[in-house]
């Protein structure tokens, strides 16, 4: 079983509040990851101690993101599916931001204990309006949700006020295990990211949560 341990993700649930601040002039908004998992909302293999890691994220232009579905999982997106890290796909995202394919990148704090709250801040502009974020499923093999290439303009262009997404729930295609309990069991040749059967492993079609942007700025 792949997950953060209790004294290192009490850590990391902190988040990095030494993060540089958004780009001078970008709009910023505020990110909440609302946690709906529960024994009463997925009871399918509920764990003992459901949590999520450190959201990360970033914001770039329409058509980008640091992870497709359908395409392998970077060494930084298998780490956070696996582990919760936020190494090396902080990395990765510095690297995708300094060649120019995004504006801004966060790392925010993580839910504890589910049903929980996590939250973050990001700067976007009309040249990098959409957002992707993630945060593991915990534990789990190597199972994540997050959103991917989405928007903050409406139709007409302009900046919305709030947005409320429910979460997709993928799997990130690196290990086997078949319930949050699994052991390790690593999937060799690794497969492509691809969407979790949610119904199938906590017994619900439910969203496991939502994230919700708001205008700060």
């Amino acid at each position: 079983m792949k997950y953060l341990g209790v004294l290192v993700f009490s850590l990391a649930a902190c988040g990095d509040d030494s993060a540089a601040p958004p780009p001078e002039g970008a709009t910023i908004y505020s990110v909440t990851f609302d946690a709906a998992w529960s024994m009463g909302s997925h009871p399918t293999g509920f764990p003992a101690n459901p949590h999520f890691s450190p959201l990360i994220g970033m914001s770039h232009p329409s058509g980008t993101s640091f992870f497709e579905p359908g395409a392998a999982s970077s060494p930084g997106v298998t780490n956070m599916a696996e582990t919760g890290g936020v190494s090396p796909l902080d990395s990765e995202l510095d690297a995708i931001l300094n060649a120019g394919g995004a504006l801004d990148t966060f790392v925010g704090t993580g839910v504890a204990t589910s049903p929980g709250s996590a939250s973050g801040v990001v700067g976007v502009d009309s040249a990098n309006p959409n957002v992707s974020l993630t945060t593991m499923i915990a534990p789990s093999p190597d199972w994540f949700v997050g959103l991917h290439d989405v928007s903050l303009v409406d139709a007409s262009g302009n900046f919305v006020p709030t947005l409320t997404v429910d979460v997709a729930a993928w799997d990130a295609g690196t290990d086997s295990g078949v319930d949050f309990a699994s052991a390790n069991d690593p999937t060799s040749p690794a497969a492509t990211i691809s969407t979790l059967d949610v119904m199938a492993v906590t017994g619900s079609t439910d969203a496991m949560g939502s994230v919700t942007f708001t205008l700060m700025q």
